[in-house]
């Protein structure tokens, strides 16, 4: 049996040149390594089947962010987990151009999969969201219960008094931002 191999990779990067051997994996090698973890929701869910591979990619690079959170403290009054992450990085980590991480950012915000607040003159902080499993009576999820819509002038009024507190909630926030994040601006 004839093997194709490629031996050596050469990475060009500011300007030098770094070789680097390839070789396969040991058992040592293969439990030092670290790896990004895809989830697997990303490919199953139906919903899913249209989000680009630089969403999925961009979610899972967000989830690894979520160990830096937890050292850092950045977790809200309700126990949830938020991210600082300038889109610049962003850029840098998928290798993709700002406008190309903007569109991927707003594709995972409508898709569901984050959520971002608005802090004045700090970071947006990023909230991921998981898929819970929800079970239902019959095999077919009842969709107005996953899709729920604004019916009636006084659901509009309810629906504009929760945004208008959710605002005043991200102005609390905003004024006692993670030290790590003070003088952000992007």
């Amino acid at each position: 049996m004839a093997l194709l191999s490629v031996p050596f990779l050469q990475i060009q990067e500011k300007g030098s040149v770094t070789t680097m051997k390839l070789s396969r994996y040991t058992v040592a090698a293969a439990q030092q390594a670290s790896f990004y973890q895809l989830p697997k929701f990303l490919f199953a869910e139906p919903y899913l089947s249209g989000l680009s591979n630089d969403g999925k990619i961009l979610y899972a690079l967000l989830r690894d962010r979520h160990s830096l959170s937890l050292k850092n403290g950045w977790v809200n009054n309700n126990n949830e987990i938020f991210i600082l992450y300038s889109r610049q990085d962003m850029c840098e980590m998928i290798g993709r151009s700002l406008p190309t991480v903007r569109k991927v950012m707003k594709e995972l915000i409508e898709y569901g999969l984050i959520e971002e607040e608005i802090c004045e003159g700090y970071a947006p902080r990023i909230y991921l969201t998981t898929a819970d499993e929800i079970s239902f009576p019959s095999h077919k999820p009842d969709p107005t219960y996953l899709t729920p819509s604004v019916q009636n002038s006084e659901d509009l009024a309810a629906d504009a008094a929760g945004k208008r507190n959710a605002e005043k909630a991200v102005k609390r926030a905003a004024s006692t931002p993670p030290k790590e994040a003070a003088g952000y601006t992007e």
